[in-house]
């Protein structure tokens, strides 16, 4: 479910980490409709205005044949609604199938709208390792054991 906030967030943050000036950012909705394009947030950056879809990275996407959706995000928002109780989880320490899954749609949701007359680029932002309750463990991303030992 789109956020309005948060993925104005996403835009900043990912400027301010990079160093990029990005300015008048915005929501798309004030500038065309998103289920026809894809695109969440709208913003200029050296004088040519740039699109960005985000969305949320989930460690068990994909991981239950037939089923959508994130079963371990589920779980993580119901031990929220019930007054922040302390729950378990496993996670999944690879990555990269469910971030592949993410993008591959992605790509497939891009492929089918047309932008080019309306931003100069579409950019992708993957939001993972959200920092609140109900979204940070089914959200993380940790790096393989092989790439800790060097």
């Amino acid at each position: 479910m789109p956020n309005d906030n948060a993925e104005l967030w996403g835009a900043r943050h990912l400027a301010q980490l990079t160093g990029m000036c990005i300015t008048n950012n915005r929501g798309a909705k004030s500038e065309f409709d998103p289920d026809e394009t894809g695109i969440d947030v709208v913003f200029d950056l050296t004088g040519r205005r740039f699109g960005a879809q985000r969305t949320i990275f989930h460690f068990d996407e994909g991981q239950m044949p037939g089923k959508r959706g994130s079963t371990a995000r589920a779980t993580e928002e119901a031990a929220a609604l019930a007054k922040q109780t302390a729950f378990g989880m496993w996670t999944n320490p690879d990555y990269r199938p469910a971030l592949a899954r993410r993008i591959n749609e992605k790509i497939a949701l891009a492929t089918r709208c047309a932008t080019r007359d309306l931003v100069a680029e579409t950019w992708l932002i993957i939001a993972a390792r959200h920092n609140r309750w109900g979204g940070a463990a089914s959200t993380i991303i940790m790096p393989t054991w092989s790439a800790l030992k060097s």
